[in-house]
C-alpha cells in the first residue's frame, strides 16, 4: 500500500510553481507570449506596417522585424492579448486605410486637428520626434546658412505632419524652396541618393550615423501615437488600460524604447 501511494505522488504534475507575471517582463517578446499569462479573449488586430529605419523594419511576414514601433507593439500586445496581422504598404496608402476603416491601427501618427475626427488616439503618446531638413555631408548646402536653400529641391513624404510643417516653415520664412512629395521612404531616398533632390525632411529618430547626413535646419517637432480605427473604441480602451499599467510600472518606457532604437543626430 505504501509503495502504491508513493508512486502516485511521484506521478503528479509539478507545474504548480511555473507561473510568470507581466510585471516581471523586461523584454519585448512576440505577441503570442501573452497567452501564457492571461486568459482574456484574444483579438485579431490589423496593423499597418511601413518600412522606416529604426522604427519599423521587416516588410514581409518572413522578414525579421525590429525597431521602436515593433517593440512597442509587442509590449502592448502582452497586456491586451492582441494578435497582429500586419498590413504592409507605404505611409500614404496605410493612412488612407486607417481612415477608411480597412486597418485597425497604425504607429507613428501625429495628433493634429484634422485627424481628430478621423481616428482615435490613446491617452499616452508613443514618443516625441523632431523634424529636420537633411543634406549629404559632401553637399555644399551643408556648409551654407539656411538662406542657401532658396531655389533648391527638398523632398518629403506626403500625407505627413512633416509635409504640413515644411510648407508652413517655407511660407513663414520665405525660403522659396521647391517641395517634392513622395508616398514612400524607399522612393524618396532612392531619388535623394541619385541627386534628384538637394535635401530631404526626416525625423531625428530615423537617421543613422552611417547615412552621412547633416541637418541644415530644425523645422518642427511633435508627439506621435499608435492611432486606432475610429470604429474600434474597444481597441483604444484596451490600449489605454495597457498603457496605464505599463507607465505606472515604468514611466520611462517610451524613452527607453526610443533610446534603444535610434542613433544620435549630428547638429
Amino acid at each position: 500500500m505504501f509503495v502504491i501511494v508513493f508512486l502516485l505522488l511521484v506521478a503528479l504534475p509539478t507545474k504548480l510553481h511555473d507561473q510568470s507575471h507581466p510585471e516581471d517582463m523586461q523584454t519585448y517578446g512576440d505577441a503570442s507570449a501573452a497567452s501564457h499569462h492571461d486568459s482574456k479573449t484574444h483579438k485579431v488586430v490589423l496593423v499597418g506596417y511601413t518600412e522606416t529605419v529604426n522604427f519599423s523594419e521587416g516588410m514581409s511576414d518572413n522578414a525579421k522585424k525590429y525597431g521602436m514601433a515593433y517593440d512597442y507593439l509587442q509590449k502592448v500586445s502582452y497586456y491586451t492579448n492582441w494578435d497582429y496581422v500586419y498590413v504592409y504598404g507605404d505611409w500614404d496608402g496605410l493612412m488612407k486605410k486607417l481612415i477608411n476603416g480597412e486597418i485597425d491601427a497604425l504607429a507613428g501618427v501625429s495628433k493634429i486637428p484634422e485627424r481628430i475626427d478621423k481616428m482615435l488616439f490613446p491617452e499616452y503618446a508613443m514618443g516625441h520626434e523632431e523634424y529636420y531638413i537633411y543634406t549629404k555631408a559632401d553637399n555644399k548646402l551643408a556648409y551654407e546658412n539656411i538662406e542657401g536653400l532658396s531655389g533648391h529641391t527638398v523632398s518629403v513624404n506626403s500625407s505627413t505632419t512633416m509635409y504640413d510643417i515644411l510648407q508652413q516653415w517655407n511660407k513663414l520664412g520665405n525660403y522659396n524652396i521647391n517641395i517634392v512629395t513622395y508616398t514612400s521612404n524607399l522612393d524618396r531616398y532612392g531619388d535623394f541618393n541619385q541627386g534628384k533632390a538637394d535635401a530631404t525632411v526626416d525625423t531625428n529618430n530615423t537617421i543613422r550615423t552611417k547615412d552621412n547626413l547633416v541637418p541644415i535646419a530644425q523645422i518642427g517637432q511633435s508627439e506621435f501615437y499608435l492611432a486606432i480605427n475610429k470604429n474600434r473604441p474597444d481597441l483604444v480602451n484596451d490600449l489605454n488600460a495597457a498603457l496605464n499599467k505599463i507607465n505606472s510600472m515604468d514611466p520611462n518606457f517610451t524613452n527607453k524604447l526610443t533610446n534603444s532604437s535610434t542613433f544620435p543626430t549630428r547638429l
